[in-house]
């Protein structure tokens, strides 16, 4: 199939990829109920004591459960991401009108149901009303690992934190406009989202990791769907001042991991190397071709721990080494070759019990915790995000 590169430079016309994009990047007939409010929901990283990077998910069930571009495996894909949610407040993935996936720590869930009908299951699942905040009601979850605001406008959970329900107020704050909100605090963010525009899925990372160019600070895409077409606008900012490499852009659209798509254009939106194409089928290979998607569209915290033995092999220093704070009550230990010995931090399977001094009890960069065990142990740290049934496994150390 041409390509309308292809077919331009057939005909002699300049590449594209040296014109600036100045119209929208995508077709009108397209969904795309999500706008630039919808970023009302989403805090400044550092209100929420994350570093790095913060990933941005957000999506619109009903738009992919009524358009035949979209595979089923992407749709059950987002559906596991909050499965755990669904199930507990006895709704499906669809009866959802928006979902906002805030980093690896807390989610928004827009619905049409009632908040006395999601309070009455949250009940039912055991969570106790702990008060009320701005108009919402909270819950805690029976182990106090998982906060919960409920309104009629939406249920927000996140992770359970050593002063209250920190991180879903803070995202209520936000949307109150009480807290600082991303986009107003981080030029490179409102740059990449304002060029992506409205979608019905919206993926946002900032960072330059896992992308292959050179110098890119932030990296987004936005999906708008029909009936039987999938349409995508991908953003990969620069910094301020710097010409967009477009000829490397061009390259990764022709001959990398974009080169699947059809009608693709290649340009640029000030700092903002810009992509736009469509496909028949959105899979979820093709929903995440750059690696830096693929992780903020998962779960998964950016982080790395390492292991330090202790003498006789009967005890090990686990110390958080980079990367992405965590919440505490949502980080485990499990594994084999626990002993009893209550002199150390840990001494059996459960939840980290070491050091937190990240902002809401978080675990951060420099954090500790040492651990009882049998020579020949083995332990794995998973992080089980605050909507999914299964937990993530970070790292894994034999004694």
């Amino acid at each position: 199939m041409w390509r309308r590169r292809d077919v331009l430079r057939s005909v002699g016309v300049a590449s594209v990829a040296a014109t600036p994009l100045l119209a929208g990047c995508l077709d009108e007939g397209l969904s795309g109920v999500m706008g630039t409010n919808t970023l009302s929901w989403v805090p400044s990283p550092e209100t929420l004591g994350t570093i790095e990077q913060f990933n941005l998910l957000l999506m619109t069930p009903t738009a992919l459960k009524r358009s035949n571009a979209v595979a089923p495996d992407v749709q059950n894909g987002f559906a596991a991401s909050i499965a755990r949610a669904v199930d507990v407040l006895g709704m499906s993935f669809t009866d959802l009108s928006g979902v906002y996936r805030i980093g690896h720590f807390a989610a928004v869930l827009e619905h049409t149901s009632t908040a006395e009908r999601a309070a009455e299951k949250l009940r039912a699942a055991g969570f106790q009303a702990t008060g009320e905040y701005d108009g919402y009601s909270l819950y805690v979850s029976p182990d106090e690992s998982t906060h919960v605001a409920v309104s009629d406008e939406a249920i927000l959970f996140g992770p359970g934190v050593v002063d209250g329900a920190g991180i879903v107020e803070t995202v209520i704050d936000a949307k109150d406009g009480d807290r600082s909100r991303y986009r107003a605090v981080d030029d490179t963010f409102a740059d990449l989202m304002k060029v992506l525009g409205d979608g019905d899925i919206i993926v946002g990372q900032t960072g330059g990791g896992r992308v292959p160019l050179t110098n890119v600070q932030a990296t987004g895409a936005a999906w708008r769907f029909n009936e039987q077409l999938a349409k995508v606008t991908f953003g990969f900012v620069f910094p301020p001042g710097s010409n967009v490499p477009t000829d490397e852009i061009d390259r990764l659209a022709t001959a990398g991991p974009l080169s699947e798509y059809d009608g693709v254009d290649v340009g640029h939106r000030g700092r903002v190397g810009v992509v736009t194409a469509t496909i028949s089928t959105l899979t979820q290979d093709t929903l995440t071709p750059l690696p830096a998607l693929e992780r903020a569209v998962r779960t998964t915290p950016a982080v790395r721990f390492e292991v330090t033995d202790g003498p006789d092999k009967r005890a090990a220093t686990i110390v958080h080494a980079g990367g992405d704070a965590i919440p505490g009550t949502r980080l485990y230990l499990c594994g084999e070759g626990f002993r009893t010995d209550e002199s150390l931090d840990q001494d059996e399977p459960g939840r980290w019990a070491g050091e937190t001094s990240g902002s809401m009890g978080a675990v951060a960069p420099g954090d500790t915790v040492t651990v009882a065990l049998e020579a020949g142990a083995t332990v794995e740290l998973t992080y089980h995000p605050v909507c999914e049934r299964a937990g993530r496994t970070l790292a894994t150390f034999e004694v």
